[in-house]
């Protein structure tokens, strides 16, 4: 992975922070279709960071609970910035997977949606040391209860994230990734799918995944995120005919969604340079509609939660040779990145031959 230059972040929190700095009336995030400035997000984040310091100590867990919404954004910048580990929990598991997951990371505080607590308080048996802020009227009143606390100085191999992935056997296990990782996964991927400083991207998965790197991605160069609460095939149309979308992450099933949409008409598209998406390969009668239907470059990105985020993408360049003659291309998840080694292994860790795995 590569490294910071002279002037980068080199901590999660720095990324907003020198923004902030640097572009303080730049819209950092669309919400509900208000922007929220850099300056104003760091201010936020401050706040939030001082309140989370003024419990506990550096290198506790605080897990959050929630849908996506700008409170869920400044939470992975402030928890980084007061020393803290951030938890995100999927909302689509189960209480006692919860449950699981915040005895398993050690969870100290809980800050997540009243209807989700609701939920997880009455199927299981929380701990009574365990803080819990509800979002919403509840939430303002905490951050405001105590001043803020001086927040440390933390150093670029700390842990910021733990991310619970289950692979294919076995319960989830948390996966724990550092600024280092973090900042340096987003410096490759950004050599894959670069970033524009006046992009809006457009932002539909849920924030407690490892997708939600791309989020940081575009603030590490000062573009606008647009963050929707859930993917709609109708809302995001209109997102990229009122907002100027200019970059969004889909699946290749939201993209099928979006051709098939009622009112779809390829200028709601006229904005868009690039669509990423991921998850699963792209069909090649979907692509061929995509090219035949719309002027949008398309790049694959592949990675996983432990690697902190993308390793491999298949680029516009890619997709254009595909379509032109080399299917197979679609097959691939594409070239590794600048700064990462692939091999694959047999069960006995020898590197398999071409065409063996």
């Amino acid at each position: 992975m590569s490294q910071p230059t002279a002037g980068e972040p080199r901590l999660l929190h720095d990324v907003i922070a020198r923004r902030a700095r640097q572009q303080p009336h730049r819209v950092a995030l669309w919400w509900r279709g208000a922007g929220i400035t850099y300056a104003a997000l760091q201010q936020r984040i401050q706040a939030l960071a001082g309140r989370l310091a003024a419990r506990g100590e550096p290198g506790e867990r605080v897990a959050v609970l929630a849908w996506n919404r700008p409170e869920f954004i400044e939470l992975i910048y402030a928890a980084a910035a007061s020393g803290r580990i951030l938890v995100p929990l999927n909302t689509r598991l189960a209480p006692p997977e919860w449950h699981y997951q915040l005895q398993r990371a050690g969870v100290s505080t809980l800050i997540g949606e009243p209807e989700l607590l609701g939920a997880l308080r009455r199927h299981t048996r929380l701990p009574g040391a365990l803080e819990i802020i509800e979002l919403g009227a509840h939430y303002g009143r905490w951050l405001t209860q105590q001043p803020p606390a001086p927040l440390p100085r933390g150093n670029s191999d700390d842990p910021v994230w733990i991310l619970f992935t289950s692979g294919s056997t076995g319960r989830p296990k948390g996966a724990v990734l550092t600024h280092a990782s973090i900042l340096a996964g987003l410096r490759s991927a950004a050599l894959g799918r670069p970033v524009l400083a006046d992009d809006r991207y457009f932002y539909p998965f849920p924030l407690f995944h490892i997708a939600a790197h791309n989020v940081l991605l575009q603030h590490l160069f000062g573009a606008a995120v647009v963050l929707a609460e859930r993917f709609d095939a109708a809302q995001t149309l209109r997102a990229c005919r009122e907002l100027g979308i200019t970059t969004l992450s889909l699946a290749p099933t939201m993209l099928a969604m979006l051709l098939d949409c009622a009112d779809f008409s390829s200028a709601d598209l006229h904005t868009v340079r690039t669509i990423g998406y991921g998850a699963s390969a792209m069909p090649q009668t979907l692509l061929l509609r995509l090219l035949r239907e719309t002027s949008v470059n398309l790049c694959q990105g592949y990675g996983m939660t432990e690697l902190s985020g993308s390793i491999a993408f298949l680029t516009p360049d890619d997709h254009a040779l595909a379509v032109s003659g080399q299917p197979h291309l679609l097959q691939s998840v594409g070239r590794p990145l600048p700064g990462v080694d692939v091999r694959l292994v047999d069960d006995a860790g020898a590197a398999c031959a071409s065409g063996a795995a």
